[in-house]
């Protein structure tokens, strides 16, 4: 049985004619006696009876038209509720992040969207993981690098370059490399990522077309760049880092920059999320609030 069928048949009794439910529906008027027929050879009883001059209900039609009346008046709150989802942002918006990203941005950034979406909730899970935002029931992530997952729609929202940074006090104490070979004689803090600790690593550096690769060791590791900032910071040795994270201590002349000229650019940072072909109003919102945010940022320092 095709629910459509019922709500034909709803119109028609309600119009108290096949001409004038047809003109209501947009459909022909041989569709509209066609489907009520289906729907009484599939039900094995007549619900109108057919006259040319007039159409009268049966009495079993008027019953099903009861169960009718409840069956459209639930299809058509169904319909006024989705258009609602779609039209004002609410309910649980999760996202995931790097926890350098989500630690350095994401409190006021969620913080300020809320203000202005009271009906949005939000969970935030950091992670260095990849998460797979579909099977793991997550809204959005924010990525950086080159994007594999040409299923997800994406937009970016900022870029990673990375430089080398050090206390004055340590500059101070150790003196500053004039040049990348420079960086093996120095003590420099390594950001491990989610491969732990070595004993030595490679810096990757690049100042107009030339590149480099230097190997550096040193005493101290995390995987944590918030860690390695405060590591720099102290004086433990010369660390790699994004400018985003180092920012305001450089304008505090907590940390200076080393090798000015030389960067490492770990690529863009885009926010993603599931290609749909409608996306929720909370999602779609969260995704121009960030993006407005980030285009604020400072990503790379000016030189």
């Amino acid at each position: 049985m095709d629910i459509n069928d019922i709500l034909v048949f709803v119109r028609v009794a309600q119009a108290g004619s096949f001409s004038k439910a047809a003109r209501e529906l947009g459909m022909p008027v041989s569709t509209v006696s066609r489907r009520v027929a289906e729907l009484e050879a599939d039900l094995g009883v007549p619900l109108l009876l057919r006259t040319t001059r007039s159409l009268r209900i049966t009495d079993v039609g008027r019953s099903y038209l009861e169960h009718g009346n409840a069956i459209a008046a639930e299809i058509e709150k169904a319909e006024s509720l989705a258009s609602g989802l779609q039209s004002v942002p609410q309910g649980l918006l999760k996202i995931t992040a790097s926890t350098d990203f989500g630690n350095q941005f994401l409190g006021k950034i969620v913080s300020d969207f809320l203000k202005t979406n009271p009906k949005v909730r939000v969970e935030v899970v950091l992670t260095q993981r990849v998460v797979d935002l579909i099977s793991e029931g997550f809204d959005l992530a924010i990525r950086m690098g080159e994007l594999d997952d040409s299923s997800l729609m994406a937009k970016k929202i900022g870029n990673m370059e990375m430089q080398i940074y050090a206390s004055p006090s340590f500059l101070k104490k150790y003196g500053e490399p004039t040049r990348p070979a420079d960086l093996s004689q120095f003590e420099c803090i390594q950001f491990t990522a989610d491969q732990g600790s070595t004993e030595f690593d490679v810096w990757p550096l690049q100042s107009h077309k030339t590149k480099v690769e230097i190997p550096i060791s040193g005493r101290v590791a995390s995987n944590d760049m918030a860690l390695v900032r405060d590591f720099a910071r102290s004086g433990d040795g010369l660390a790699l880092m994004p400018h985003f994270i180092c920012s305001e201590d450089v304008k505090a002349g907590h940390l200076k920059v080393v090798l000015k000229d030389w960067v490492w650019s770990g690529g863009p940072f885009h926010v993603v999320y599931p290609g749909q072909r409608f996306v929720l109003p909370k999602v779609r919102a969260f995704v121009d609030h960030l993006t407005r945010t980030c285009s604020k940022v400072q990503w790379n320092l000016a030189r």
